[in-house]
Protein backbone atom coordinates (compact mmCIF):
# COMPACT_ATOMS: atom_id res chain seq x y z
CA UNK A 1 0.00 0.00 0.00
CA UNK A 2 1.08 3.31 -0.51
CA UNK A 3 3.47 4.96 2.39
CA UNK A 4 3.79 7.86 4.09
CA UNK A 5 7.01 7.90 5.84
CA UNK A 6 8.27 5.43 8.69
CA UNK A 7 4.94 6.70 10.80
CA UNK A 8 2.30 7.29 8.12
CA UNK A 9 2.35 11.08 9.37
CA UNK A 10 1.15 13.46 6.40
CA UNK A 11 -0.10 16.54 7.30
CA UNK A 12 -0.33 18.39 4.11
CA UNK A 13 -3.97 19.79 5.99
CA UNK A 14 -1.57 21.72 7.84
CA UNK A 15 -1.43 24.07 5.30
CA UNK A 16 -4.47 24.31 4.64
CA UNK A 17 -5.33 25.47 8.30
CA UNK A 18 -2.33 28.04 8.35
CA UNK A 19 -3.23 29.28 5.54
CA UNK A 20 -6.65 30.33 6.19
CA UNK A 21 -5.28 31.15 10.11
CA UNK A 22 -2.70 33.61 8.40
CA UNK A 23 -5.48 34.77 6.86
CA UNK A 24 -7.88 35.26 9.32
CA UNK A 25 -5.32 37.07 11.41
CA UNK A 26 -3.98 39.44 9.01
CA UNK A 27 -8.25 40.66 8.58
CA UNK A 28 -8.32 40.88 12.32
CA UNK A 29 -5.64 42.75 12.60
CA UNK A 30 -6.99 45.39 9.80
CA UNK A 31 -10.04 45.61 10.78
CA UNK A 32 -9.27 46.40 14.45
CA UNK A 33 -6.38 49.26 12.89
CA UNK A 34 -9.81 50.50 11.27
CA UNK A 35 -12.24 50.65 14.29
CA UNK A 36 -9.40 52.69 16.08
CA UNK A 37 -8.92 55.20 13.13
CA UNK A 38 -12.73 55.79 13.19
CA UNK A 39 -12.86 56.13 16.54
CA UNK A 40 -10.00 58.52 16.68
CA UNK A 41 -11.47 60.44 13.64
CA UNK A 42 -14.99 60.53 15.77
CA UNK A 43 -13.59 61.80 18.25
CA UNK A 44 -12.18 64.76 16.26
CA UNK A 45 -15.13 65.39 14.74
CA UNK A 46 -16.87 65.47 17.65
CA UNK A 47 -14.91 68.17 19.60
CA UNK A 48 -14.86 70.65 15.99
CA UNK A 49 -16.74 74.01 16.15
CA UNK A 50 -19.82 74.14 13.68
CA UNK A 51 -21.76 77.15 12.08
CA UNK A 52 -24.75 78.09 12.65
CA UNK A 53 -26.83 80.76 11.39
CA UNK A 54 -28.73 83.16 13.40
CA UNK A 55 -30.60 85.63 11.86
CA UNK A 56 -30.06 84.87 8.49
CA UNK A 57 -26.01 85.66 8.93
CA UNK A 58 -23.81 82.92 10.02
CA UNK A 59 -21.77 82.27 13.19
CA UNK A 60 -19.60 79.98 15.09
CA UNK A 61 -20.51 78.22 17.94
CA UNK A 62 -18.18 78.70 21.14
CA UNK A 63 -15.00 79.50 18.88
CA UNK A 64 -13.39 79.87 15.48
CA UNK A 65 -11.42 77.13 14.29
CA UNK A 66 -14.10 74.80 13.06
CA UNK A 67 -15.02 73.44 9.38
CA UNK A 68 -14.48 71.14 6.69
CA UNK A 69 -11.15 71.49 6.13
CA UNK A 70 -10.37 70.18 9.80
CA UNK A 71 -12.65 67.20 9.03
CA UNK A 72 -10.86 66.32 6.21
CA UNK A 73 -7.79 66.83 7.93
CA UNK A 74 -8.75 64.57 10.41
CA UNK A 75 -10.12 61.66 8.43
CA UNK A 76 -6.78 61.80 6.30
CA UNK A 77 -4.62 61.82 9.91
CA UNK A 78 -6.93 58.85 10.98
CA UNK A 79 -8.94 56.25 8.51
CA UNK A 80 -6.10 57.33 5.86
CA UNK A 81 -3.30 56.30 8.15
CA UNK A 82 -3.75 52.46 8.87
CA UNK A 83 -0.88 50.69 7.77
CA UNK A 84 -2.88 48.66 5.06
CA UNK A 85 -4.83 52.07 3.33
CA UNK A 86 -2.38 51.88 0.15
CA UNK A 87 -2.26 48.21 -0.09
CA UNK A 88 -5.97 47.79 0.38
CA UNK A 89 -7.80 50.76 -0.72
CA UNK A 90 -5.17 53.46 -2.35
CA UNK A 91 -8.15 55.87 -2.67
CA UNK A 92 -8.35 59.43 -2.77
CA UNK A 93 -10.22 60.98 0.27
CA UNK A 94 -13.17 61.57 -1.34
CA UNK A 95 -13.89 58.05 -2.51
CA UNK A 96 -13.09 56.35 0.14
CA UNK A 97 -15.74 58.74 2.36
CA UNK A 98 -18.25 57.60 -0.17
CA UNK A 99 -17.72 53.80 0.39
CA UNK A 100 -17.27 54.22 4.44
CA UNK A 101 -19.50 56.93 5.23
CA UNK A 102 -21.96 58.08 2.51
CA UNK A 103 -21.77 59.84 -0.67
CA UNK A 104 -23.58 62.85 0.69
CA UNK A 105 -21.06 63.46 3.16
CA UNK A 106 -18.34 62.68 0.79
CA UNK A 107 -20.08 65.66 -1.80
CA UNK A 108 -20.37 67.62 1.41
CA UNK A 109 -16.45 67.67 2.46
CA UNK A 110 -15.58 68.15 -1.31
CA UNK A 111 -17.94 71.21 -1.89
CA UNK A 112 -18.27 73.05 1.67
CA UNK A 113 -15.98 75.30 3.76
CA UNK A 114 -17.92 75.35 6.71
CA UNK A 115 -19.33 72.73 9.08
CA UNK A 116 -22.94 72.76 9.30
CA UNK A 117 -24.77 71.16 12.45
CA UNK A 118 -26.57 68.56 10.68
CA UNK A 119 -23.38 67.31 8.75
CA UNK A 120 -21.95 66.71 12.31
CA UNK A 121 -24.41 64.91 12.99
CA UNK A 122 -23.96 62.99 10.15
CA UNK A 123 -20.18 62.27 10.39
CA UNK A 124 -20.73 61.47 13.93
CA UNK A 125 -23.60 58.56 12.95
CA UNK A 126 -21.22 57.42 10.18
CA UNK A 127 -18.50 56.75 12.07
CA UNK A 128 -20.36 54.98 14.49
CA UNK A 129 -22.00 52.66 12.09
CA UNK A 130 -18.21 52.21 10.68
CA UNK A 131 -17.08 51.45 13.94
CA UNK A 132 -19.80 49.39 14.78
CA UNK A 133 -19.79 47.22 11.42
CA UNK A 134 -16.13 45.94 12.17
CA UNK A 135 -16.86 45.28 15.65
CA UNK A 136 -19.30 42.73 14.63
CA UNK A 137 -16.32 41.29 11.68
CA UNK A 138 -14.43 41.23 14.43
CA UNK A 139 -16.83 39.05 16.44
CA UNK A 140 -16.95 36.99 13.31
CA UNK A 141 -13.47 36.83 12.84
CA UNK A 142 -12.87 35.71 16.52
CA UNK A 143 -15.14 32.83 16.16
CA UNK A 144 -13.32 31.87 12.58
CA UNK A 145 -10.17 31.29 14.64
CA UNK A 146 -11.69 29.56 17.07
CA UNK A 147 -13.00 26.91 14.38
CA UNK A 148 -9.81 26.82 13.03
CA UNK A 149 -7.56 26.12 16.31
CA UNK A 150 -10.60 24.04 16.86
CA UNK A 151 -10.60 22.10 13.61
CA UNK A 152 -7.01 21.80 13.86
CA UNK A 153 -6.84 19.85 17.01
CA UNK A 154 -9.40 17.15 15.83
CA UNK A 155 -7.78 16.45 12.79
CA UNK A 156 -4.30 15.87 14.60
CA UNK A 157 -6.16 13.62 16.67
CA UNK A 158 -7.60 11.77 13.44
CA UNK A 159 -4.29 12.02 12.09
CA UNK A 160 -2.45 10.42 14.86
CA UNK A 161 -4.88 7.65 15.10
CA UNK A 162 -4.16 7.05 11.09
CA UNK A 163 -0.53 7.09 11.69
CA UNK A 164 -0.74 4.16 14.09
CA UNK A 165 -3.15 2.12 12.10
CA UNK A 166 -0.78 2.15 8.82
CA UNK A 167 2.61 2.24 10.67
CA UNK A 168 1.31 -1.86 11.45
CA UNK A 169 2.82 -4.08 9.47
CA UNK A 170 0.10 -4.55 6.94
CA UNK A 171 1.37 -6.87 4.23
CA UNK A 172 2.41 -9.15 7.65
CA UNK A 173 -1.56 -8.90 9.30
CA UNK A 174 -4.01 -11.87 9.61
CA UNK A 175 -7.18 -11.22 8.06
CA UNK A 176 -9.06 -10.66 11.79
CA UNK A 177 -6.21 -7.71 12.38
CA UNK A 178 -6.85 -6.67 9.26
CA UNK A 179 -10.28 -6.14 9.47
CA UNK A 180 -9.88 -4.21 13.04
CA UNK A 181 -7.96 -2.02 11.29
CA UNK A 182 -10.41 -1.37 8.24
CA UNK A 183 -13.10 -0.74 10.93
CA UNK A 184 -10.47 1.51 12.68
CA UNK A 185 -10.39 3.60 8.91
CA UNK A 186 -13.79 3.38 8.70
CA UNK A 187 -14.51 5.46 12.03
CA UNK A 188 -12.14 7.88 10.94
CA UNK A 189 -13.54 8.46 7.53
CA UNK A 190 -16.96 8.97 9.61
CA UNK A 191 -15.11 11.90 11.85
CA UNK A 192 -14.41 13.35 8.88
CA UNK A 193 -17.56 13.61 7.30
CA UNK A 194 -19.27 14.88 10.75
CA UNK A 195 -16.21 17.34 10.73
CA UNK A 196 -17.13 18.12 6.79
CA UNK A 197 -21.35 18.51 8.26
CA UNK A 198 -20.38 20.27 11.22
CA UNK A 199 -18.49 22.65 8.89
CA UNK A 200 -20.81 23.81 6.49
CA UNK A 201 -23.58 23.84 9.19
CA UNK A 202 -21.68 26.82 10.75
CA UNK A 203 -21.29 28.26 6.39
CA UNK A 204 -24.80 28.06 6.53
CA UNK A 205 -26.25 29.26 9.41
CA UNK A 206 -26.10 32.66 8.80
CA UNK A 207 -23.61 33.34 11.82
CA UNK A 208 -20.69 33.49 9.56
CA UNK A 209 -21.37 36.48 6.75
CA UNK A 210 -20.58 40.07 6.98
CA UNK A 211 -22.96 42.61 7.70
CA UNK A 212 -23.23 43.49 4.18
CA UNK A 213 -24.03 39.27 3.44
CA UNK A 214 -20.64 38.73 1.99
CA UNK A 215 -19.84 35.11 1.70
CA UNK A 216 -17.44 34.61 4.62
CA UNK A 217 -15.28 32.26 2.37
CA UNK A 218 -14.86 34.96 -0.17
CA UNK A 219 -14.18 37.75 2.34
CA UNK A 220 -11.57 35.70 4.37
CA UNK A 221 -10.06 33.34 2.06
CA UNK A 222 -9.95 35.10 -1.82
CA UNK A 223 -5.69 34.83 -1.73
CA UNK A 224 -5.85 31.29 -0.50
CA UNK A 225 -5.28 28.78 -2.48
CA UNK A 226 -9.40 27.46 -1.53
CA UNK A 227 -11.91 29.56 -0.81
CA UNK A 228 -13.20 27.21 2.10
CA UNK A 229 -9.60 26.02 3.36
CA UNK A 230 -11.15 24.11 6.70
CA UNK A 231 -13.09 22.18 4.49
CA UNK A 232 -10.42 21.72 2.14
CA UNK A 233 -7.97 20.85 5.40
CA UNK A 234 -10.86 18.33 6.08
CA UNK A 235 -11.49 16.92 2.14
CA UNK A 236 -7.61 15.90 2.28
CA UNK A 237 -7.34 14.05 5.56
CA UNK A 238 -10.27 11.95 3.85
CA UNK A 239 -8.27 11.64 0.97
CA UNK A 240 -5.18 10.07 2.86
CA UNK A 241 -7.84 7.98 4.99
CA UNK A 242 -9.60 6.19 1.33
CA UNK A 243 -6.36 5.61 0.21
CA UNK A 244 -5.22 3.38 3.06
CA UNK A 245 -8.57 2.02 3.65
CA UNK A 246 -8.34 1.03 -0.57
CA UNK A 247 -4.75 -0.58 0.22
CA UNK A 248 -5.94 -2.64 3.43
CA UNK A 249 -9.19 -3.96 1.73
CA UNK A 250 -6.60 -4.94 -1.09
CA UNK A 251 -4.91 -6.62 1.26
CA UNK A 252 -7.71 -8.23 2.72
CA UNK A 253 -8.92 -9.58 -0.20
CA UNK A 254 -5.16 -11.32 -0.92
CA UNK A 255 -5.14 -12.56 2.81
CA UNK A 256 -8.87 -14.57 2.01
Amino acid sequence: MPSDGPAGVERSSEGSLEDARRAVTRERRHLADERAAFAGFRERVEDLDVVRSRGGAPARSREVGGGIARVREAYADTVMAVPHYRERFDEDLTENVAGELSPELAAALARHDRLRPYVKRSLLTAADAAIGGRTTLLSIIDSELESIADLDERLEGIEAERAAIVGQPIDRMEFNALRLSRRRLCGLEERCDDLAAERQATLGDGCRSSPAGDDLGEYLYADCESVHPLLAAIAATGRRIERDLAGVEDRLVAVK
